[in-house]
């Protein structure tokens, strides 16, 4: 008898659109074509609405095999559902009904922790798996592990450590978020970090080495897009951004960078923006990126090509040359890295966490100081000059895991989650 597999997401990637969301959708879709899987069902958020009120609690069939849960919190810091009721309701109601073995849960956040003892409570035997996308339970400065006042990085997994990134909480408060976190996290038979950075970071929290593997997201298997056919005296300075804006993503940085340029070295290069939500964003953030934009672009150096759809991205990383990842936070597995190389992409990003872990600095791309505007700027201009190095680096680049091969990884997981249970 094969498995049933039971996948849950923060959110479906139809409705709400981020690396989590389409990672825990495509490994659905994989376990759905195995012939050692008997059923395979995907339940996430089908609303971007985060407040309590706006969040009924309630499940809906969305397509085959398929179903919404319009959950939210009532308590972020704490990871409280907003509809307890529901979780003991219309999401029992479900897992009963479904019968799952495994339950491969890929967030927790905006449905709350409580729906891990649910899962026990419904049947002891579910083996479940939690993939841990992010810094969530460590840092409650949303999971940035980043000092809100200073922005300076922390490594640490210790909750005394994270006071200034909560100034309005006491450390009896962290403390008992610790706690409420460790308690919910050992109904979970075992995590999944997809980088081994993200992976350390969780051991020294608290969860025992033993509990938490490194398995990789897996991509789309497609061909590698041809190099940008240059014209005479054209340069591989065609530089470009995707993803969505927020402050934590570097793209303002690369703006100063610019801008500090020489006007004659400034015209050397082209940065096109690929990203949306940027009327989503703080209002300061918002007024400064205008304000860098408005000249650069206006020069004919920066081009604001707006938010893409997952079936669009080749067509537009065939017209650049090189993909920026300038995160200044710990990204874990930015999937961004993954569809450059499989679209044949080298990758300029931070040297810290799982960016760095991706990239061979020097052969797949280059891995530059997080928040540096001179030493990236002075990067681009360097190596859009060598044609040479370019097409060698091409050769370099590495081929990411498939979907496939990383479902296989899981499911070998299940099979020793299974003998470990007998």
């Amino acid at each position: 008898m094969g498995e049933r597999v039971l996948v849950i997401g923060h959110g479906h990637p139809e409705k709400i659109s981020g690396g989590g969301e389409i990672a825990a959708y495509n490994c659905w879709r994989e376990y759905a074509k195995r012939d050692d899987v008997d059923g395979s069902w995907f339940l996430a958020r089908g609303t971007k609405d985060s407040s309590p009120g706006g969040a009924s609690g309630r499940m809906q069939f969305y397509r085959k095999d398929q179903y919404l849960w319009d959950q939210g919190l009532s308590d972020p810091f704490m990871m409280r559902a907003a509809n307890l009721h529901e979780v003991t309701g219309y999401f029992a109601d479900l897992v009963q009904s479904l019968r799952p073995s495994i339950v491969h849960s890929h967030h927790y956040f905006m449905l709350g922790l409580e729906y891990l003892k649910i899962l026990k409570d419904i049947d002891p035997n579910i083996r479940t798996v939690l993939t841990l996308h992010e810094y969530m339970a460590i840092c409650p400065n949303s999971g940035l592990m980043m000092n809100s006042e200073t922005r300076q990085l922390c490594k640490s997994g210790a909750y005394d450590r994270h006071v200034n990134c909560a100034p309005d909480r006491t450390a009896e408060d962290l403390w008992l978020r610790f706690n409420r976190f460790k308690r919910y996290f050992a109904y979970v038979d075992h995590f999944v970090a997809p980088s081994h950075f993200l992976r350390d970071r969780y051991v020294e929290w608290g969860i025992p080495a033993d509990r938490i593997s490194v398995i990789r997201n897996g991509m789309e298997e497609r061909e590698k897009l041809p190099a940008r056919d240059l014209g005479a005296n054209e340069t591989r300075n065609r530089f470009a951004f995707f993803g969505q804006f927020n402050p934590h993503k570097g793209v303002d940085m690369i703006l100063r960078g610019l801008k500090g340029l020489p006007s004659e070295q400034r015209r050397q290069i082209r940065f096109e923006i690929h990203g949306a939500n940027l009327e989503l964003q703080p209002d300061d953030y918002r007024k400064e990126m205008k304000k860098l934009l408005a000249p650069l672009v206006k020069q004919g150096v920066v081009q604001v090509v707006g938010p893409y759809d997952q079936t669009e991205l080749a067509a537009r990383m065939a017209g650049v040359d090189w993909v920026m990842v300038p995160s200044v936070w710990y990204e874990n597995a930015p999937l961004v890295i993954q569809e450059a190389f499989g679209l044949g992409r080298p990758v300029l990003t931070t040297d810290i966490g799982g960016m760095q872990e991706a990239v061979d600095h020097g052969v797949s791309g280059y891995c530059l100081p997080r928040g540096s505007s001179a030493a990236w700027v002075e990067t681009m201009i360097r190596i859009s000059k060598d044609t040479a190095g370019y097409d060698e680096m091409l050769t370099n680049l590495p081929v990411p895991l498939s979907w496939a091969d990383s479902v296989a990884q899981h499911m070998q997981l299940f099979a020793e989650l299974s003998k470990r249970a007998a």
